[in-house]
């Protein structure tokens, strides 16, 4: 049992292993199987294509070497839900706009009325209606 693993051990040095990405990946395809179930047609087919590339994708991030890579998109992926999860969680004490120059999304206190705006990246000025 102590050969296996070591060699094991040895194979994943240097490989990504788990991460956040791996663990949606495949509970998508937890979920893409179950919809493989209940259909028939060509849903079906549709939903084993959807179960295999989530398979695929999940054992390339699992394997992968490029480890620098794969933590830059775990971290983009962690930013782009965190940034939601917030957005609805806070809905009723902040009011998030886009900056319409340079994209960038800014978040204010939710104060009734009209309000001068300020971009801290692009020093973009703007008004803003908070209802």
């Amino acid at each position: 049992m102590g050969k296996i693993k070591n060699k094991i051990s040895t194979f994943m040095n240097g490989r990504n292993g788990v991460d956040v990405i791996y663990y949606v990946l495949m509970g998508m395809s937890v979920f893409f199987l179950i919809m493989y179930f209940v259909f028939n047609g060509a849903f079906k087919v549709i939903m084993a294509i959807l179960l295999l590339a989530c398979v695929v994708y999940a054992y390339f991030r699992f394997f992968s070497k490029n480890v620098s890579k794969r933590h830059r998109e775990a971290k983009k992926f962690k930013t782009f839900f965190k940034i939601r999860y917030n957005k609805i969680k806070y809905r009723k004490v902040y009011y998030y706009k886009k900056c319409d120059n340079c994209k960038k999304i800014l978040r204010f206190k939710r104060i009734k009325g009209e309000h001068n705006a300020t971009c801290p990246n692009c020093s973009h000025q703007f008004k803003i209606k908070i209802k």
